[in-house]
């Protein structure tokens, strides 16, 4: 017969996970996971952060677009204050560039980067 130990310190955690209401576990799955040194960005199709839009986590760097959002992004949304943003006509942070500090673009059309973004850039303002 099997015999089932328990670590004595683990029990707090495993208490607070089967406590956790089953609606906060769906949502906490729907996310995409954190990642250390990354922050929270959403990208959609239309403005205002509307139509298709796209929710992931960029680590600090130059990093391209998803393929299928490139050249059409209309609003973009840091999930973070204080973020400096340039956002980049061609991939690999290459070609024209817009620099801004805010948490948000609600039309890109305002910054003249209207489905044209293809990577964005992204540091601690």
């Amino acid at each position: 017969m099997m015999q089932l130990k328990l670590n004595p310190v683990l029990l707090p955690s495993l208490f607070s996970l089967l406590t956790i209401p089953a609606s906060a576990l769906a949502k906490n799955l729907e996310s995409p996971r954190p990642q250390i040194g990354a922050f929270l960005f959403k990208t959609c199709v239309d403005r205002d952060l509307q139509g298709q839009c796209l929710s992931n986590y960029y680590p600090w760097g130059c990093q391209n677009i998803e393929p299928d959002l490139n050249d059409r992004v209309s609003s973009i949304q840091a999930y973070n204050e204080g973020i400096k943003w340039t956002l980049w006509v061609d991939a690999d942070c290459a070609g024209g560039s817009v620099t801004y500090i805010g948490s948000g673009v609600g039309n890109l059309e305002d910054v003249g980067m209207n489905d044209r973004m293809s990577s964005l850039q992204w540091d601690l303002a």
